[in-house]
């Protein structure tokens, strides 16, 4: 999969680079780590035929991890100085590629929990464009990156 400066035109400058939240792996480390204690403890208790449920737990804990390393590894969103790209997948894959100035707004939503943590969602809407990109590290600074750049487009003119 080609990175965000593989896809720079001739004197374009990459400026903000938003990928997914490190929290998309929450759900499998939980279970990998409930997994783990319950293999110990039944270890330590029942012996071996009740380890093979904490084992199991651990197993799905792993099977849980894989999609998101993959969506995480193969997902970016780049802010240049002229255009929003943003790559998603490995065999489907889908592209957004337009012009800053062709953009009219981005809407970032975050909760109470997603601050805290430094993740949120963020909507690129535009002439014929309305994207949403869930579960983004730092959508504040996609935010600013996109909004900057468009102020700095129309000050050139």
């Amino acid at each position: 999969m080609a990175s965000p400066e593989q896809e720079l035109l001739p004197g374009e400058r990459l400026v903000h680079v938003a990928r997914l939240h490190w929290a998309v792996f929450l759900p499998g480390v939980l279970t990998e780590l409930t997994g783990g204690a319950l293999t110990v403890g039944l270890a330590l208790t029942a012996g071996f035929p009740a380890l093979l449920g904490g084992v199991a737990l651990m197993l799905v804990g792993t099977a849980l991890l894989v999609p998101p390393l993959l969506r995480r590894n193969t997902t970016w969103i780049a802010v240049t100085d002229q255009r929003l790209i943003a790559r998603r997948g490995i065999v489907g894959r889908a592209t957004v590629d337009t012009q800053l100035a062709r953009i009219d707004g981005i809407n970032v939503e975050q909760g109470a929990w997603d601050r805290l943590l430094g993740r949120g969602n963020a909507t690129v809407s535009g002439a014929g464009l309305r994207e949403r990109f869930e579960a983004i590290g730092d959508p504040e600074a996609l935010r600013r990156a996109v909004q900057g750049q468009i102020a700095a487009g129309r000050t050139l003119r």
